[in-house]
């Protein structure tokens, strides 16, 4: 399944996938014509325990605003800094976030705290599915 939508990235996006040593295949995918509880049901166990761990921790789930998205590219930039990994410039990034928010073909996904980013998930949108990078 994950070679399927790869190739599926590939073909509509004319993204490649990217490797690291250090880090696992994370990519995610689901089917957005199945209803929430379907979608839920098909989850991992564990992946079900955190979704419910979040909310009781008080955590909230939101698209990014545009805020939201200078915050997220400057906390990515510090990480990067700190971890020693290279990104985009910051001007190239917000093109590119524009291009893509107009075309409907990603999003920011935020978990927050107290108003604070705790995590996220940029998301492509590709026909009726999502994939989460």
């Amino acid at each position: 399944l994950r070679q399927e939508k790869e190739e599926l990235i590939k073909n509509k996006l004319w993204l490649n996938v990217s490797f690291r040593e250090n880090m696992p295949l994370a990519t995610v995918y689901f089917d957005l014509t199945l209803w929430e509880d379907k979608l839920y049901s098909n989850m991992s166990k564990s992946t079900r325990s955190h979704i419910k761990k979040a909310v009781w921790r008080q955590l909230y789930f939101e698209f990014a605003n545009e805020v939201d998205w200078e915050m997220f590219y400057d906390i990515w930039h510090q990480t990067s800094a700190d971890k020693d990994f290279n990104i985009i410039r910051k001007k190239t990034f917000m093109l590119l976030k524009d291009y893509l928010l107009e075309r409907k073909a990603w999003n920011l996904f935020l978990a927050k705290k107290n108003w604070k980013i705790v995590s996220w998930s940029i998301c492509l949108f590709i026909d009726k599915s999502i994939v989460y990078l």
